[in-house]
């Protein structure tokens, strides 16, 4: 982030590193929601936080926003996708399925 700061612009650097592990950690903070795992919860919640902030400052200093914004859309719709496969299993089965998906994220 320093170094975007030093030359104004976060060209050269890809989103994908911070949109990836934003995914997996919604994934993980699902799975402590659906297990009542509060030190699950508290850390994935930190780590979402940690990732919003980069990608906002990466959005800052990013002059072509229009990949970040399709790439935040795609990240927002397999969490949705992945979250409605989980909703569809039954009661006993959800949380290993939410389990699977983080784990195999």
């Amino acid at each position: 982030m320093l170094d975007w700061r030093k030359r104004g612009t976060a060209e050269g650097f890809s989103s994908v590193v911070l949109i990836i592990p934003m995914i997996i950690q919604a994934f993980w903070l699902r799975h402590g929601w659906m297990t009542n795992d509060t030190t699950q919860i508290l850390i994935n919640s930190m780590n979402i936080s940690v990732l919003s902030c980069y990608i906002a400052a990466y959005a800052y200093y990013q002059p072509k926003r229009k990949f970040l914004i399709g790439q935040l859309i795609s990240a927002l719709l397999i969490i949705k996708c992945a979250f409605l496969y989980v909703d569809s299993h039954d009661l006993e089965h959800m949380e290993s399925a939410m389990g699977t998906i983080a784990a195999g994220a």
